[in-house]
C-alpha cells in the first residue's frame, strides 16, 4: 500500500475509466450507474473517516475547505440516489441527472488533485500518509459490506 493521496488518485482514474462508460444509451447502464455509485461512495468514505480528520485542525487548512469537499461528497449521494430512482427511459431527466454527477465528479476530482492531495503531501510527513494509506487498504472490507448492506 502506497500513501493515501496516492491511492486515492488511483480512485480517481478507475472512476474516470467508469465515466467513459457512464452513458444512459449504453445498454449495461444500470451496471455501470451501481459500479460507479459504490466506487464515488467508497472513495469518498474513506476520504471522509481517513484523510480529512489528519487535516483537520492543521495550520493553513480551513475547516469550509474540508467541508466544502464534504458537501460534494454528500452532493454526489444525492445525485445518484435521484438516478436510481430515475426510469432508464426518462430520457432528458436521465440525461440531465447524468451530466450533473459528471460535471460535480469532474470539479470535485479537480479539486482534490490540485488542491486537497498537494495540501496533505505538504502537511502531513510521510510516514503519517502512508500510515493513512494502510489504514484505507485496512478498512475496504468495512466499506465493502457497509456499501452492500
Amino acid at each position: 500500500m502506497g500513501k493515501a493521496t496516492e491511492e486515492l488518485i488511483k480512485t480517481h482514474r478507475f472512476v474516470g475509466k467508469i465515466l467513459e462508460q457512464f452513458d444512459p444509451k449504453e445498454s449495461r447502464f444500470a451496471e455501470i450507474r451501481a459500479t460507479l455509485e459504490r466506487a464515488v461512495i467508497a472513495h469518498a468514505w474513506l476520504q471522509d473517516e481517513i484523510l480529512l480528520p489528519a487535516l483537520k485542525g492543521k495550520a493553513l487548512v480551513e475547516e469550509r475547505f474540508l467541508n466544502e469537499v464534504t458537501q460534494e461528497h454528500q452532493d454526489l449521494v444525492f445525485f445518484f440516489k435521484r438516478l436510481a430512482h430515475a426510469a432508464l427511459d426518462a430520457g432528458t431527466e436521465l440525461d440531465a441527472l447524468v451530466l450533473q454527477i459528471r460535471t460535480l465528479l469532474d470539479t470535485h476530482f479537480e479539486k482534490e488533485a490540485k488542491a486537497l492531495y498537494p495540501l496533505a503531501e505538504k502537511l502531513l510527513d510521510n510516514t503519517t500518509l502512508l500510515k493513512l494509506g494502510d489504514e484505507m487498504e485496512r478498512r475496504k472490507t468495512e466499506v465493502r459490506a457497509a456499501l452492500l448492506a
